[in-house]
């Protein structure tokens, strides 16, 4: 009986990654968008994210891109006649 038996096979992809102004390429097997970050030695701060889900499936040829959040708070004074 094979009950039981699981088997994961994950071919290489090529993934391209656009973050700062820089174009990266790399080949990976991994199984998140998430994972292939990393991979690309990406770092996502605070509320940065990618054009697509982190936790979906890097496809062979995709591009990728890395949007940069920042947020800031500007206090204005004007006078009400």
């Amino acid at each position: 009986s094979r009950g039981g038996l699981d088997l994961d096979v994950r071919t290489e992809r090529t993934v391209t990654f656009m973050a700062d102004g820089r174009e990266r390429t790399i080949r990976t097997n991994a199984a998140t968008v998430r994972e292939a970050v990393a991979e690309a030695g990406l770092v996502l701060r605070g509320q940065d994210t990618t054009s697509v889900p982190l936790d979906s499936f890097p496809r062979d040829g995709q591009t990728i891109s890395v949007l940069r959040i920042t947020g800031s708070k500007e206090v204005r004074e004007e006078a009400i006649p």
